[in-house]
């Protein structure tokens, strides 16, 4: 799935050559011998990986970083737009062209060729003006003086970025939430881990909480139109979806709004086809798709498809039990959902969507049944890590699953064995999962840790010429 910032790939490069040359859809497919909806696969990932939202921007970006060259042009460049198909792909509107108007200027009615009297110059006047203009810069330049020496200068001095523990078993914190913060939507798009939403002491809250994984420290975002919790996120082309969620009063809405980190900019596109909370959205890099939810009385067991081109949620095969609260994620074009709750409780079933093919498959079970966990792939594996269990007495374990082996295994977390950590926001950000707030033993946390799996691995190259 592209990332913003992730390198363009060889033919990635060469429809954005032919792009900035003002090529249509149709006309990058017969220029590189490719599908026409290859084409626009190839555009969204361009998009998403230069955080373009049209061709124009795109465009931009390109000749700015030295992607592109600016096409040469011809003697006598005409320009017409021959469709309504070739306006679209263009970004634009079309103007039509218009024949400059021109201002006839009169002949002159006399052949006298007698010079114009020459003006004097008032000397006088100039010496004045110069002598006070001066005169101001000299009571200028006192008064800021006066100015510097009655206040000393103030240096900016930059944060300081947080200084992270060491937890030990490939676990570290860094820095917390500056408030508490549980139930909200999780996600990250390139070095940034983004928290929507979600709930605090005082309510269900709006805020998007932005923590930059290089500077170590948190900033805002433009608060959410629509304050929910609850709720799921997903990247698609460089945006974040945020669908449905339970709103303050407890009701359950079917609105979905989407983020722009590049813009800082909220959008509202197709509403869910009824209202969801507690759905999981994964995205595969060309659509969305959420699976199962509840509208606070009812567990669903439906899947939906988001389709960009079009805006509009396409129902697809359901699930083969309801589900809400669950987790998962992407491995190898597969989709795989696990958890959550059912009408009988937490559950432990796993299950596992092909989008090429929409057909279901079943997936080993987790040793643990759970609901409220958090989730995320790395390197092909599935990481769950707390969740809420059957009883309030049982302790959950977190846990890992490995598709080449088809087992779950047992995970390791810094918190004590009796801990119960429910909802946290768990995401990936290169080869590190970020696990923060949620509920730790009752209480909605702060703490932000960090799981890197692979910090520790040593691979030795193979010996050569032993036998």
């Amino acid at each position: 799935m592209p990332e913003l910032g992730e390198p363009l790939s060889g033919r990635e490069i060469d429809v954005l050559n032919c792009m900035v040359k003002g090529a249509s859809n149709k006309e990058i497919a017969l220029e590189l011998s490719i599908s026409p909806n290859t084409v626009k696969v190839h555009l969204r990932n361009i998009y998403t990986k230069l955080g373009a939202q049209s061709r124009t921007e795109a465009t931009r970006i390109a000749f700015e970083n030295g992607l592109a060259s600016v096409p040469r042009q011809p003697a006598e460049p005409e320009t017409a737009v021959e469709s309504e198909d070739d306006i679209e792909e263009a970004g634009e509107t079309a103007v039509s062209p218009t024949s400059p108007t021109t201002t006839p200027i009169d002949a002159p009615t006399s052949n006298s060729t007698s010079p114009a009297p020459k003006q004097r110059i008032n000397w006088q006047i100039i010496a004045l003006g110069l002598f006070l203009f001066l005169s101001i810069l000299v009571i200028g330049i006192i008064s800021l003086n006066l100015s510097n020496n009655n206040t000393s200068p103030t240096a900016t001095i930059p944060p300081t970025p947080y200084t992270e523990t060491d937890l030990g078993n490939n676990w570290s914190e860094s820095a917390p939430l500056s408030t508490p913060t549980t139930n909200m939507a999780t996600i990250a798009i390139g070095l940034q881990v983004y928290l929507i939403g979600g709930e605090t002491e005082s309510g269900v809250i709006n805020a998007v909480q932005i923590y930059d994984t290089v500077t170590r420290l948190w900033s805002a975002g433009e608060n959410k139109p629509t304050a929910v919790s609850d709720t799921t996120a997903a990247a698609l082309f460089g945006e974040i979806y945020i669908p449905g969620g339970r709103l303050d009063k407890g009701t359950v809405t079917n609105v979905v709004e989407v983020f722009s980190p590049a813009n800082n900019a909220w959008r509202t596109v197709a509403s869910l086809p009824k209202p969801t909370a507690g759905g999981l959205l994964i995205s595969d890099g060309s659509f969305l798709y959420l699976f199962g939810g509840t509208d606070g009385t009812n567990t669903f067991n439906t899947a939906y498809q988001y389709d960009f081109e079009s805006n509009s949620w396409n129902d697809i095969p359901e699930m083969s039990q309801s589900r809400a609260y669950a987790t998962g994620g992407e491995i190898n074009g597969l989709l795989y959902i696990v958890g959550g709750e059912g009408k009988g409780g937490a559950l432990s079933t796993c299950e596992q969507f092909n989008p090429a093919e929409e057909t279901w498959a079943a997936c080993p079970d987790m040793q643990q049944a759970r609901s409220h966990a958090g989730g995320t792939t790395l390197v092909n594996k599935l990481y769950v890590l707390g969740g809420t269990a059957v009883s309030d007495s049982q302790t959950i374990i977190s846990e890992l699953y490995n598709p080449e082996t088809n087992e779950w295994e047992k995970l390791s977390t810094p918190l004590a064995d009796n801990s119960h950590w429910t909802s946290p926001g768990i995401t990936r950000v290169e080869t590190k999962i970020y696990a923060i707030g949620g509920q730790l033993n009752g209480e909605i946390s702060q703490r932000n840790l960090i799981y890197a799996p692979l910090a520790y691995r040593t691979y030795l190259p193979a010996a050569s010429g032993g036998e």
